[in-house]
C-alpha cells in the first residue's frame, strides 16, 4: 500500500521517513479459514486504510445495540468490497470488531483500556498451549545471563587477580564494573533493542563513526580465534581424565631427590608443553590431537548455533545450568573441607591503587568478563531478548556476572591454601593464559583423595561450557552483521558454517608458535587495546555528537518511562576517562610485553600493527562516509557525517512508526506520550492487560474521562473520513490538528496471548481519491 500525501509530506521534512504497510490477512471467524484482501485490489478504492497480519479471531459476543451497521466501514461502498471489508479490515471506531460482528449477528466488545472498541483475542485452538508460551521469555532472559559464565570471567579473572595485587585488584574490578560497568551495559542492550539490527547499524546516528560497529565485529572475530585453543586444551584435560588415571601417564612426577618428592610448581604448564602444546617437527602426533580436539570445539559451537536464535536460546540455558551446576558442586566440595586463602584475598593493600597496571587491567578485565564493546550485547538484546526490560536485564546479568567471577576466584584462593598445606607454592605461569587450566590439575591431582577424575571431569567441563557461551554469543554476532550487511543473501546456518570453517584454520595456525605466543598477542595487545577506546569513540558518538537529548527520547521511547539524569553523567564523563588510562598505560607500562615478562620482537610489533591497521580502516571508512555524503563542499559534507542518516531508527515498521509520533509529540509540545512505550512487546501487552476496566483510557490519561466523540465513514467513492474529537491528550489533540491527523489507531489484545503485535496508527484525515 502507498503512504498518504501526509504521511509523504511528513517523511520528506526530516530525515526519518514513514514505513509503508504491506498486504495482511485475518482468520476467519467458525472455521479458521484465511480470508486475504489483496493490497492491490483495496488500493485502487480506499486510500488511508491500513491493514495488518494477526491470526485470531473475533469472539462470539452478546449483541448489543450500541453499535449498528449503518456505522461499519463498509456501509457506504459498492458491494463487492462491502463483504471483503467486513471480512479482513477492522479500524478504530468506524469498523470495529463491533461491526464486523453485528454483520454476524454478534454484538460489539467493551471498550478497551484506552478507550478503543477493537479488542483482539486468541485462538481457542491454541489456548492449550498456553502455558508454556513463558518459555521463550525464559529462554531469552538466560540467554542473556549466560554470558556470565563467560570463559574470561572464569579463567582470567583469578590470573590477573593473583597477578595485580589480589584483593586490592579485587575491590577496584567491582567498582569499575558497579559505577561504569551497568551504565555501559545498559547502553549497549538499549541501542541494541532500539535498532534492532546489530552493532553495524547503529552507526546510522553518526555515520561518521561507521567504521566502530565493523572494529568491534573484528574484536569479536579476533577472540573467536584464540578462545576456541583454550577451550582445546580444556577438552584435552577432559579426555584424559576420563581415559585414563590421573596424573596423566604422558606426563609424570620428578624423581625422588633427598628422600623427598620434588614437586615443581609449573607441573602443569611442563606437562603441557611435553604433550599437547609440542611442536609440529618435534611430535607430530600430539599436534594432530590439538587440531582434532579443536575441531571438536568448532563442531560444538556450530552445533549450537544450528537453527540461529531458537538453538541460542535453549544451548545458553544448558551451558549456563550445568557451569553454575559444576561451580557450585567443586564450591561444596571445597568448604567441606576448610576455607582457608580467603584471608589473603581479604587484605587490602592501598599502594596498589596508585598503580596504573591495577586499573588498566581492571577496566579491560571488565570488558573482557561482560563482553563490553565486543558488540555481543548490542547484537543479542536486538534479537534474542529484545522484548526484556533492559534495565533488570542489565542489572540480574551484572550480579550473576560478579557472583561468578568471585565466586570462582574465592575458589582459586581455597585451593592455593590447599596446595600450600601440601607444600608447593605458586610461581609465575609460563604461558598466564593456561594459568587456570594447569593450576586446576595441580590441584585435583595433587591434594584431591577420591573421586579424582570425576572432579577433573567436572572442572575443566565447566571452562569448555563457559567457552561455548562466550563463543555463541560472538559467533552471532559476526553471523549476524554479514546477514544484514549482505541483506539476506545467504542463509544463516551457510554463513554460521563458513565462519566456523575461518575461524578453525586460524586456530590452527595459533597452536604453531611455542607457548601459545600468538594467543598471547591477540588477547595482551590487540583485543584489549581495540575495546577500551572503541567503547570511549562509541560514547563520543552517541552522547556528544547525537546527543544526550535524542538518546534519552530513544530510550525513553524503548523502556517506557523517563531516565534519571546519572546515566548521562556517566556516559558523558566515561570517555575521557578511558581515553586519559590508554594514554597512561601505554606511557607507564611496557609496550613489549608485561611487567614480569618482554615478548618477541616479531610478537609485539605484529600486535601493534594489527592494531594501528584497525583504526586505519576506522579512518578510511570514515572518509568514505564523508564523501558520499550529497553537500556542496567539504565542510558540510562533514557536518552531514555527524547527523543521523534517513534510516536510522526501529527497523520494524510499526516500532519505528510508535517512534516517529513519540519525536514529532517531544519536539511540538516536549511532552511524553508513554502509551507508545514498547510497541509490539510483553511489557506494553501487560500494561494494557492490567487494566482491563479502564473504559476510558484514564490508565495513561486521568484528566480526560469523556469518552471519545469519534464519527467516521465512507463515501460512495471509498473515501475514508473521520471526524474526531482526541479523549486522551491535549497535546495529541494539537499534534494531529498540526499534522492532519486524526486519532490513532489502537488494537488491544485480549488476555489469552501476550505475544502478539499490539500497535496504533494515525489515521488520515477525510482526502479525496485523485481524480
Amino acid at each position: 500500500m502507498k503512504p498518504t500525501d501526509s504521511q509523504a509530506s511528513e517523511s520528506g521534512e526530516g530525515s526519518y521517513p514513514r514505513s509503508r504497510y504491506d498486504e495482511v490477512e485475518v482468520y476467519a471467524d467458525g472455521e479458521g479459514e484465511v480470508e486475504a484482501v489483496s493490497d492491490s485490489v483495496a488500493s485502487d478504492e480506499i486510500t488511508g486504510m491500513f491493514r495488518f497480519l494477526c491470526d485470531y479471531r473475533l469472539p462470539p459476543t452478546p449483541h448489543s445495540p450500541a453499535h449498528s451497521r449503518s456505522r461499519s466501514l463498509s456501509g457506504g461502498l459498492a458491494p463487492s468490497l462491502s463483504a471483503s471489508l467486513e471480512a479482513d479490515c477492522v479500524s478504530d471506531i468506524g469498523s470495529t470488531g463491533a461491526s464486523i460482528a453485528a454483520s454476524r449477528g454478534v454484538g460489539a466488545p467493551p471498550h478497551t483500556p484506552m478507550g478503543s472498541t477493537t479488542k483482539l483475542i486468541a485462538d481457542n485452538t491454541r489456548s492449550s498451549s498456553r502455558g508454556w508460551r513463558c518459555l521463550p521469555g525464559f529462554g531469552s532472559v538466560m540467554a542473556a545471563l549466560s554470558l556470565a559464565v563467560s570463559l574470561a570471567n572464569i579463567t582470567r579473572l583469578p590470573t590477573v587477580v593473583l597477578q595485580h595485587g589480589g584483593g586490592s585488584f579485587l575491590a577496584v574490578y567491582v567498582v569499575i564494573a558497579v559505577v561504569f560497568g551497568i551504565p555501559l551495559m545498559f547502553l549497549e542492550v538499549l541501542l541494541g533493542q532500539f535498532c534492532q539490527e546489530g552493532t553495524t547499524k547503529l552507526w546510522r546516528a553518526v555515520p561518521l563513526f561507521k567504521g566502530i560497529g565493523f572494529l568491534k565485529v573484528l574484536v569479536s572475530v579476533l577472540a573467536s580465534i584464540y578462545y576456541p585453543v583454550i577451550m582445546a586444551v580444556a577438552l584435552f584435560y577432559v579426555v584424559w581424565s576420563a581415559k585414563g588415571p590421573l596424573p596423566i601417564p604422558e606426563c609424570k612426577y620428578l624423581p625422588y631427590q633427598g628422600g623427598a618428592v620434588k614437586r615443581s610448581s609449573t607441573y602443569g604448564d611442563a606437562c603441557l608443553e611435553h604433550t599437547l602444546l609440542s611442536q609440529p617437527d618435534h611430535d607430530p602426533m600430539w599436534f594432530l590431537v590439538s587440531i582434532a580436539l579443536l575441531f571438536v570445539i568448532w563442531a560444538l559451537v556450530m552445533l549450537c548455533l544450528c537453527r540461529n536464535a531458537r538453538s541460542y536460546r535453549g544451548s545458553a540455558f544448558l551451558l549456563l545450568a550445568a557451569v553454575i551446576a559444576a561451580l557450585a558442586a567443586l564450591t561444596t566440595e571445597q568448604l567441606g573441607i576448610n576455607a582457608q586463602g580467603l584471608n589473603d584475598l581479604f587484605q587490602f593493600d592501598f599502594n596498589y591503587l596508585l598503580k596504573c597496571d591495577t586499573w588498566y587491567y581492571a577496566v579491560v578485565q571488565v570488558f573482557l568478563s561482560t563482553q563490553i564493546g565486543f558488540g555481543n550485547i548490542t547484537t543479542a538484546s536486538g534479537r534474542i531478548y529484545a522484548k526484556s526490560n533492559a534495565f533488570w536485564i542489565t542489572l540480574v546479568f551484572m550480579m550473576c556476572n560478579l557472583a561468578v567471577g568471585l565466586g570462582f576466584t574465592c575458589l582459586v584462593y581455597m585451593w592455593r591454601a590447599r596446595l600450600e598445606d601440601q607444600g608447593i607454592s605458586l610461581s609465575q605461569p609460563d604461558i598466564p593464559e593456561l594459568f587456570v587450566l594447569t593450576f586446576m590439575y595441580d590441584v585435583i591431582t595433587r591434594t584431591f583423595a577420591s573421586d579424582v577424575q570425576l572432579w577433573a571431569i567436572i572442572a575443566f567441563l565447566a571452562v569448555v561450557f563457559g567457552g561455548l557461551t562466550s563463543m555463541m554469543a560472538m559467533v552471532f554476532t559476526v553471523t549476524t552483521t554479514v546477514i544484514v550487511e549482505s541483506k539476506e543473501r545467504w542463509k544463516p546456518w551457510i554463513i554460521t558454517g563458513g565462519f566456523c570453517v575461518i575461524c578453525f584454520l586460524a586456530g590452527i595456525i595459533c597452536l604453531l608458535p611455542e607457548k601459545l605466543e600468538l594467543v598471547h598477542m591477540l588477547e595482551h595487545y590487540v583485543v584489549s587495546r581495540i575495546i577500551v577506546m572503541a567503547t570511549a569513540i562509541e560514547l563520543i558518538g552517541f552522547v556528544w555528537i547525537y546527543g544526550s537529548h535524542h538518546l534519552y527520547n530513544d530510550f525513553e521511547f524503548v523502556l517506557g518511562y523517563k531516565l534519571t539524569c546519572i546515566w548521562n553523567f556517566i556516559w558523558a564523563i566515561t570517555p575521557p576517562l578511558l581515553i586519559a588510562l590508554q594514554i597512561w598505560s601505554i606511557i607507564s607500562l611496557p609496550v613489549t610485553g608485561t611487567a614480569t615478562k618482554t615478548d618477541p620482537e616479531w610478537l609485539y610489533l605484529t600486535g601493534w600493527t594489527i592494531v594501528g591497521g584497525a583504526w586505519l580502516f576506522v579512518l578510511i571508512v570514515a572518509v568514505w562516509q564523508i564523501v558520499m555524503q550529497v553537500d556542496y563542499n567539504i565542510w558540510q559534507k562533514l557536518v552531514s557525517s555527524l547527523k543521523p542518516s534517513r534510516n536510522w531508527g526501529p527497523v520494524d515498521p510499526i516500532q519505528r512508526h510508535g517512534w516517529i509520533v513519540w519525536r514529532e509529540q517531544c519536539t511540538l509540545s516536549g511532552e511524553r506520550d508513554f502509551t507508545l512505550k514498547r510497541r509490539g512487546t510483553r511489557d506494553y501487552t501487560h500494561s494494557v492487560r492490567n487494566a482491563p476496566n479502564d473504559t476510558l483510557g484514564t490508565r495513561y490519561y486521568p484528566q480526560y474521562t469523556k469518552p471519545s466523540n469519534e464519527k467516521t465513514a465512507i463515501d460512495p467513492m471509498g473515501t475514508f473520513t473521520i471526524n474526531s474529537v482526541p479523549n486522551y491528550s491535549s497535546t495529541q489533540a494539537s499534534d494531529a490538528a498540526l499534522r492532519g491527523v486524526g486519532a490513532p489507531y489502537i488494537v488491544q489484545l485480549d488476555s489469552q496471548d501476550l505475544d502478539h503485535v499490539c500497535w496504533r496508527k494515525d489515521l488520515t484525515t477525510s482526502r479525496s481519491r485523485p481524480s
